[in-house]
């Protein structure tokens, strides 16, 4: 099938016009470019001009910016336009190509043809690929001709010397490829040297460390390659980060797994499970929740049924990763899966830690029934423990009764919950209790009080750096501040907090502190402002799976009280409230 039939495209001509327009667009930003031609003729110029040259030249665009304030370069934006005709490519795929091929117009052109051509540019439904990825199989056979005529004419041994490099990554450091590719050091020089001259690879500067000029250098050294001879490299780089680095193994995780996945049946699934794991923390740790959950599903797909124990933990550290990413419906099934393995396993902890986030995950999303459901669950299995994990399971209830408008109980199992934390003397516990407090004041318009239940909670997180938690409660203290009139104290304070909230994805922080910016615009009287809340306020509700919430959109401003949220009859809780 060819390019134009698997995209749908029944003009390429103009999509070709489309694109040449774009270029010179282009072309008015640096005269440099009015020598080579537009997308039609990027190949010819390319090889007339020379790989090198040509990417030199569109390379200096970088520098000062695309005309739309992309900052990727022209060629990837043009020639993506030229194939996909009619509407916009996605920018996730522009600057996968761009990175992939540094903005080589020759590159570009043949990268996305490959992809198309292959297969590997949409999914069954004909759209666009979102994980679409960029490997050593990928690389067009187009490319390693041109490539592979420059490595031809290297010596044996820096071809041997290169292939490690090419497996260790794009930035490598010299000595860990002499103890990869097994060369001594006069040799190891030599074939940098020989590399060098010929511009494959060049020094980073002030590191000591060396790179592939051209990321396309890297991969098809890498296809050149057997897969068996690829493998047992990759399991000898994996071997050596363990040994040079013993001591700080979890800061060289991701690279582990790296090698380790890409080892093939050499590999040690328990191994790689381990670096998985850490990998993952520490992807969640920086805010990298994609990186998160993708390494939390490897490490589960090659973790057997049977090892209840590490698949439990690897599906509560998916969960969270998922949550953070936006997508709680997949979130409270995976919480739930975890917590049917650790009630099998009988650890009560870990089911009562657990049972309180799923508790806060469904209230958020107004399924207070299955919330009460929870929390009845995990209380049962918990009994009458004294414990920072019970304090926070019945103040997470708590809440959920709150939404379901039975002030009394839910007030007295905040009561329970304080006094739970304050036996324990766990200050993080007594925190996590006032959070749920200030919901629950905020839901009854007890807003003084709603305030100073969450600065004193909101400081223990901050301190802890238990940013998720920070940005829920301050969202809260943030709107009934408002309300009493602490208007610009609100504002200074809100700013602050969205950002963390949006980093973190955390829809029920991001919708209430927009309910909060369109309360104040509905007393500016500002109904413009108003207006372009709406549409984000409906898109959280969606994406978040919070139906309720839309009444609290139709008011602009007043909150969303828990009789309103509901759409089925309240749940009793009375009976578990001691």
């Amino acid at each position: 099938m060819s390019v134009e039939e698997q995209l749908g495209v029944a003009d390429m001509a103009q999509g070709l016009a489309e694109a040449g327009q774009l270029w010179q667009d282009w072309v008015e930003h640096d005269p440099r470019l009015a020598s080579a031609p537009a997308v039609d003729g990027l190949r010819d110029w390319s090889m007339r001009v020379g790989i090198d040259t040509a990417d030199e030249v569109l390379h200096a665009l970088v520098q000062i910016g695309s005309p739309s304030g992309r900052d990727c370069r022209p060629a990837a934006w043009v020639v993506a336009r030229a194939l996909l005709p009619g509407q916009a490519p996605p920018e996730e795929l522009v600057r996968l190509i761009d990175s992939e091929t540094e903005g080589n117009p020759f590159f570009v052109e043949e990268l996305y043809l490959h992809l198309a051509e292959s297969g590997a540019l949409l999914d069954d439904h004909g759209r666009i690929r979102r994980d679409l990825r960029v490997d050593e199989a990928s690389v067009p056979e187009s490319i390693r001709l041109v490539i592979g005529e420059r490595l031809s004419r290297m010596s044996s041994s820096t071809r041997q010397v290169l292939v490690a490099a090419a497996v260790s990554g794009r930035v490598f450091a010299p000595d860990f490829v002499a103890d990869l590719a097994g060369v001594d050091m006069e040799t190891l020089s030599d074939a940098f040297e020989e590399a060098e001259h010929a511009r494959l690879v060049g020094p980073v500067e002030g590191d000591g460390t060396l790179a592939f000029s051209h990321e396309l250098i890297r991969q098809t050294l890498l296809a050149d390659v057997s897969t068996v001879k690829r493998e047992r490299l990759h399991l000898q780089a994996a071997n050596a980060i363990e040994r040079r680095y013993a001591e700080e193994l979890e800061e060289h995780a991701a690279d582990l797994t790296h090698h380790i996945a890409r080892a093939g049946r050499s590999a040690d699934r328990p191994r790689l499970v381990r670096y998985l794991t850490i990998a993952g923390d520490r992807a969640a740790d920086a805010a990298a929740f994609d990186e998160a959950v993708a390494h939390f599903e490897h490490a589960l797909s090659l973790v057997e049924r049977g090892n209840q124990q590490t698949r439990a933990e690897l599906l509560e550290r998916l969960a969270m990763a998922l949550r953070s990413v936006g997508s709680w419906d997949d979130a409270l099934r995976t919480m739930n899966e975890a917590l049917d393995l650790y009630q099998v396993l009988g650890q009560t902890e870990s089911l009562g830690r657990l049972s309180s986030m799923m508790v806060l995950q469904l209230t958020w999303t107004a399924r207070i029934k299955e919330a009460v459901q929870a929390a009845q669950r995990a209380l049962g299995a918990l009994g009458d423990i004294v414990s920072a994990d019970r304090a926070r399971l019945l103040s997470a209830t708590g809440w959920a009764v709150t939404m379901g408008g039975d002030y009394e109980t839910a007030k007295a199992m905040f009561d329970q919950a304080r006094a739970l934390a304050d036996q324990v003397g766990d200050e993080r516990a007594l925190a996590d209790v006032l959070h749920m407090q200030t919901i629950h004041h905020f839901e009854y318009a007890e807003f003084i009080e709603g305030v100073s239940a969450g600065l004193r909670a909101a400081a223990v997180f901050e301190r802890e750096g238990a940013l998720w938690d920070l940005c829920s409660v301050q969202a809260f203290v943030i709107y009934q501040d408002g309300a009493l009139g602490s208007h610009e104290q609100a504002t200074r304070l809100a700013d602050k907090t969205m950002a963390i909230a949006e980093r973190l994805s955390h829809l029920g922080a991001i919708f209430m502190l927009l309910l909060h910016r369109a309360r104040e615009a509905v007393m500016l009287a500002d109904l413009e402002l108003l207006k372009s809340f709406g549409p984000r306020m409906a898109d959280i509700c969606e994406r978040g799976s919070l139906p309720g919430s839309t009444w609290a959109i139709s008011v602009w401003g007043l909150p969303p009280t828990g009789a309103a949220m509901l759409n089925e009859p309240r749940p009793s809780f009375a009976a578990q409230s001691n």
